[in-house]
């Protein structure tokens, strides 16, 4: 029944004297109605006619204690007290007023009722003031029904009456000041109370406060327990990034080191093909010389064989340039085949013409023979054509092992660029075939003369593809070394790389140590933390 009028939620915040005066404020009130409603009862049962007016009176002052009761759950602590205070009064005024008196028993009754309500209103009160002036009422109570009502029913203020009075009084008094003082005591040892429970509160305001930094600190340990685990992983992972780039670094060191033999390789072939380019150069000179004598030849006796002389149609097609420059030095060996070939052709006919001039400078001799002393002149010129022939004969021989001389070097050469093309993986393209045949009809000493022009002018033109590729090859070697500084370049930047990788890795470790001290003192701040947490705990249950 207490919390209804007094529940869990009207205690917070009160101080200790109200926790203490409500709870018996509202059990007095259940235990007066209960017993001025018993008594009241009890005496009227005996004399209804008498104590009818006392038993009404008494009963709507009940009312007065309920209503204490309502005021003490609208939290009206002190107007209850109050009203509870006036309800004691006026039921020890309804005893000395309305019930019969007999003499000095009843006076006696009326005075100890009056003492014993003194000390239930120094229960319930509030104030020391309530103490007082109920001491005071009390007393003027007992005064005025002695006076007007026991003292007139007695036949006056007799000894009797005047003795229980006094005794009374001298009674009332002293429990009146040992009431003061012990409400005097009770509240310095409330203010006491109160004064450490305010010094507890702020304790365990900073005892909650210091649970609260305990439990703040607890989460920041896990952060960084958190913080220091994410940290290892992605150690762990920039640990393989760095392993990764360190076997990479390594692998181009390798490679550029495999570039580098491989350029050296190249620029040692380029100048070996220089080389040959110019002994080339120079054996093409040397046939240019000698295509110049023939055609010096075959012009002296192209007046006489005018008719014999076929016309070589044919002409050299042009070299294509291509991307890189080892492909036209290919090209252009293999023009130069081709056009070994052509002359070899040309040789050839030079080789027949003059045989069939030959055998005509032989009929002409029997002929001349025939004719006697009128065919002299005419044998003399045919043995000049014999001797013509026979020096043409002579010298396409000459031309024809040149030229097998010039195909064996350009084959040779030819080889070599092929075995290149492989070691470079196919840097090199197959040689395509650039030289068209020449058209071999020379049947006349005149067409002798155009083809020998012609060999003439493909001569030239195999000395410049020859010069124009000793360049390009020159060319070649200068970009292949310029390469080949740059792999160097590039080996030295990966060996300089797995330094800084090397170092980089020992920082990490350092780190990682770091990190790995951190977590435990992480580990270590939380399980002090909860140590303190609990023992806090312990602290405030208890």
């Amino acid at each position: 029944m207490r919390n209804i009028f007094f529940p869990e939620s009207h205690r917070t915040g009160l101080p200790i004297s109200l926790l203490k005066r409500v709870p018996i404020l509202i059990n007095l009130n259940y235990l007066l109605i209960a017993y001025f409603m018993f008594a009241s009862f009890t005496r009227y049962l005996t004399d209804p006619t008498n104590v009818k007016l006392f038993f009404i009176a008494v009963n709507v002052t009940n009312g007065a204690f309920l209503i204490s009761q309502i005021l003490v759950r609208l939290r009206r602590y002190l107007a209850a007290s109050t009203l509870s205070t006036l309800g004691i009064l006026c039921d020890s005024l309804w005893i000395g007023v309305l019930l019969p008196s007999a003499g000095s028993a009843d006076l006696y009754r009326l005075a100890v009722y009056v003492i014993a309500s003194c000390v239930v209103n120094s229960m319930l009160a509030i104030r020391k003031r309530q103490i007082i002036i109920y001491g005071f009422l009390g007393y003027a109570v007992l005064l005025l029904s002695t006076l007007l009502v026991y003292a007139p029913r007695s036949g006056g203020f007799n000894g009797e009456i005047r003795t229980v009075f006094i005794t009374m009084t001298m009674l009332y008094i002293p429990t009146m000041v040992v009431l003061l003082f012990t409400n005097k005591l009770a509240s310095d040892v409330i203010q006491i109370a109160e004064t450490e429970v305010d010094k507890n509160r702020h304790k365990a305001e900073a005892l909650n406060q210091l649970i609260k930094n305990a439990k703040n600190s607890l989460q920041i340990g896990k952060t960084l327990l958190e913080c220091a685990d994410d940290s290892k992983t992605r150690g762990d992972a920039i640990n393989t990034a760095i392993g990764f780039i360190k076997d990479a670094a390594r692998d181009m060191s390798g490679e550029s080191s495999c570039a580098d033999t491989a350029n050296k390789e190249v620029v040692t072939f380029a100048d070996e093909m220089q080389t040959a380019v110019h002994d080339q150069n120079a054996f093409l000179e040397e046939n240019s010389t000698a295509v110049t004598e023939i055609m010096t030849t075959i012009q002296n006796i192209a007046h006489l064989a005018d008719q014999k002389r076929t016309v070589m149609d044919g002409l050299l097609g042009k070299l294509q340039e291509q991307e890189h420059g080892i492909h036209l030095v290919i090209e252009s060996f293999e023009r130069i085949r081709a056009s070994s070939g052509e002359v070899l052709s040309v040789v050839s006919g030079i080789f027949d013409v003059s045989e069939k001039t030959n055998m005509l400078a032989m009929n002409a001799s029997i002929e001349a023979a025939h004719a006697g002393s009128s065919g002299k002149g005419f044998a003399v010129i045919a043995g000049e054509i014999r001797k013509l022939s026979q020096e043409t004969q002579t010298n396409t021989e000459a031309i024809g092992r040149a030229l097998s001389r010039n195909d064996d070097i350009v084959t040779q050469a030819t080889v070599i660029v092929h075995q290149y093309t492989d070691k470079t993986a196919g840097i090199i393209k197959d040689v395509q075939d650039t030289f068209n045949a020449m058209e071999e009809i020379i049947s006349g000493l005149g067409e002798i003369s155009l083809g020998t022009k012609e060999l003439t002018a493909a001569t030239g033109n195999m000395i410049t593809i020859a010069h124009d590729t000793g360049e390009r090859v020159v060319d070649v070697a200068r970009k292949v070394k310029a390469g080949s500084e740059s792999v160097a370049r590039i080996n030295e930047f990966a060996c300089q790389l797995d330094k800084m990788i090397g170092e980089l890795s020992v920082d990490f470790k350092v780190i990682e140590g770091a990190l790995g001290q951190v977590k435990r003192i992480g580990e270590q701040n939380i399980e002090k933390i909860m140590t303190l947490e609990q023992e806090m705990d312990r602290i405030s249950a208890s």
